[in-house]
């Protein structure tokens, strides 16, 4: 015997009693069976970034910063969560949580994404970590104007960037 196009009113896990009925209509409720758990999924997991280290300014960190991936899934749980560096090889770890260090003056680029125990795949997302631990050189050729003693209190600096590796 089978029943087939069974649903289930929402995401979870149901459970599912089951008795028979007889050709003479006859049913007793208390002669039921428990069948097994019903679990459904359709919501893909979701993965956040949290980065730590020293904060400088227009989005930059000044050192070394960690980046900790967490996915997170309501109903079936977390099967497996993946990452990479810039263009690095793929990383998969069955854990919900990873650690990325990086401590190398750059813009690293990282993308993620987990993928929950039904097989539903988050879509990958990706963040830019821009990492310069070294502050810039002295600027060079730098000179006032106007030169002199001047009557008016209105001058002028310039002078030319040194060249910054990083940012």
């Amino acid at each position: 015997n089978r029943l087939d196009g069974l649903t289930v009113p929402a995401e979870g896990i149901h459970r599912l009693y089951f008795w028979l009925r007889d050709n003479a209509g006859n049913a007793d409720h208390r002669s039921r069976a428990l069948a097994p758990l019903l679990r459904y999924d359709a919501t893909p997991p979701v993965t956040s970034a949290a980065l730590q280290g020293p904060l400088g300014t227009n989005g930059w960190y000044r050192g070394p910063v960690t980046v900790t991936l967490t996915a997170a899934d309501t109903h079936s749980g977390i099967a497996y969560l993946r990452y990479r560096v810039n263009d690095g090889e793929w990383v998969t770890t069955t854990a919900a949580r990873a650690t990325v260090q990086l401590a190398v003056a750059d813009k690293h680029v990282i993308a993620f994404g987990g993928e929950d125990v039904a097989g539903n795949v988050e879509a990958l997302q990706q963040i830019t970590v821009r990492l310069d631990d070294s502050p810039p050189g002295s600027p060079r050729n730098l000179r006032a104007e106007p030169t002199g003693w001047q009557r008016y209190n209105g001058f002028r600096l310039l002078w030319r960037s040194p060249l910054d590796q990083s940012s």
